[in-house]
């Protein structure tokens, strides 16, 4: 990260600073949360508001109906190096319009500065003043610099690309927080306590539902559609903290709350799977090696059921965050099981000459020498990448048990028994060859992926243009290593 001061001078004193950071995205894409997290707060809520753990811009905020705002930001926003604002110094300003002068003089040299050094860059900032004045003046002066609101956050961001949608939209049609005037002063105490009852994640399910039953017995009670200064509904308070019981007692007296918006957009079921998200993304920010998901909790699963009109094909899907209803098994996504089959098509063949080394880098080096020299071995480790290539085209997990059964689907009996006797002399030597197998198909797919790759791009022009379905499991590699049992090892080489 590179920290740089501006300053902005009249007469030669200096009448305004702005300090800024840089941080080259690309470099840190495998751990971007991991390294982002580290810095100061401002980091902190930049990433955690806007970026998923690859510094991807939230979905979200680009197809959300309500959550995109003004809809000028897209998938872009993930591009690039990223450049934060941190702090706005306007020495002696004087009268607010001293003010004003000041601080929009200070922003443009450091942008022209920025981008004298930096090709590709997003600057961001987040406005944050100690009252609403100050704060219509901060909005403002961002504003005039020719930065624009992403979505419906607190962030406002700025590309020097000039033909950019943001830098063609008007400062007076930029997206504005709704003025709404929240429920609190009129809330009766027994709604209030609700509100704190179904918020708290220690309390009992049961428990609340009690006190539900009895505070709200009828569906026509004008309560019901009381709401917190979060714009919140009691459905959003209870699904924040997964209580599907009393999920399913508010959708049975007034389902009209589940298609209910807050103040930020959300419905309580985009709401929940926001918050699952946050919580999921930051444990895997979290582990230093590789994080250790295996699913949301039960509550949450029955509470997403609820929310989503639960079908039975969903189930899976719901505990491992599956959001583009097409995962297998529930974490297999499309352009998952694409990358990873396109890895193991193009290896299962017997006869590529020279081989490719990537293939055999999880190969014990007692066995490598056999795997090039002896026909029948190469052969039958080609089809064995045939069989897993089969099972990602099949919809199967790619356990051992599902890579060696789809042998019996290859297209001659010498081919299956090559399978046979590969995995019979893997398992004399202690190993199993299915399991390598698939160790190095998901090695390669993870080196060459758009994202974090660092082998080359065999694969990114096919996949960029891929029109499957985008999903949160797309790049969720360890997610499939510990599902399907596949150890974990390290590459041996080879030699």
């Amino acid at each position: 990260m590179e920290r740089k001061t501006y300053s902005a001078t009249h007469n030669g004193t200096t009448t305004a600073e702005l300090t800024a950071s840089y941080t080259d995205r690309d470099k840190i894409r495998a751990y971007f949360w991991c390294d982002m997290l580290d810095e100061n707060d401002e980091f902190n809520t930049l990433v955690t508001s806007l970026f998923d753990r690859y510094g991807l811009l939230w979905p979200e905020y680009y197809n959300h109906p309500v959550l995109k705002g003004t809809g000028v930001w897209g998938e872009e926003l993930g591009e690039g190096g990223i450049v934060v604002f941190e702090k706005l110094c306007v020495k002696q300003p004087g009268s607010a319009a001293d003010l004003i002068e000041g601080s929009i003089k200070v922003i443009n040299h450091a942008l022209e500065s920025l981008k004298s050094r930096y090709t590709n860059f997003i600057a961001f900032i987040r406005p944050e003043v100690t009252s609403d004045d100050l704060l219509a003046i901060s909005v403002h002066v961002w504003r005039s610099a020719g930065f624009r609101r992403v979505g419906t956050t607190y962030w406002f961001a700025f590309t020097p690309n000039p033909d950019h949608p943001s830098r063609k939209l008007d400062a007076s049609e930029d997206y504005e927080f709704p003025q709404v005037q929240p429920d609190q002063d009129t809330m009766p105490d027994h709604i209030h306590a609700l509100f704190e009852m179904l918020g708290d994640y220690d309390s009992v399910d049961d428990a609340c539902l009690d006190h539900l039953q009895v505070c709200l017995p009828e569906a026509d009670d004008p309560a019901w559609l009381m709401t917190n200064e979060d714009g919140d509904t009691l459905l959003h308070a209870a699904s924040f903290t997964s209580k599907p019981e009393c999920i399913r007692y508010i959708i049975f007296q007034k389902p009209a709350l589940l298609v209910t918006r807050n103040h930020i957009g959300h419905t309580p079921a985009e709401a929940m799977r926001s918050e699952l998200d946050y919580d999921r993304s930051m444990q895997e920010a979290e582990d230093d090696d590789e994080d250790e998901f295996t699913g949301f909790s039960e509550e949450d699963v029955r509470s997403l059921a609820l929310l989503m009109d639960w079908r039975v094909p969903d189930i899976m899907g719901f505990k491992f965050g599956c959001t583009c209803g097409d995962c297998a098994w529930g974490f297999l996504s499309p352009r998952m099981r694409e990358r990873l089959s396109l890895v193991a098509r193009r290896w299962s063949d017997p006869n590529d000459n020279p081989p490719e080394v990537a293939k055999f880098m999880f190969v014990p080096y007692e066995l490598q020498r056999s795997m090039v020299n002896e026909h029948g071995f190469k052969h039958g480790f080609a089809k064995l990448y045939q069989c897993l290539h089969l099972c990602f085209e099949t919809r199967r997990a790619p356990t051992a048990k599902n890579v060696m059964g789809m042998k019996a689907f290859l297209g001659s009996r010498d081919d299956r028994k090559s399978v046979v006797v590969i995995s019979q002399r893997f398992a004399e030597a202690g190993e199993d060859a299915a399991d390598i197998a698939t160790n190095a198909v998901l090695f390669e797919a993870i080196a060459n992926d758009t994202v974090f790759g660092f082998t080359g791009e065999p694969y990114r022009v096919e996949h960029d243009k891929s029109d499957l379905p985008k999903c949160r499991n797309d790049r969720e590699y360890g997610l499939v290593r510990r599902l399907c049992r596949i150890k974990y090892r390290l590459p041996v080489g080879f030699g």
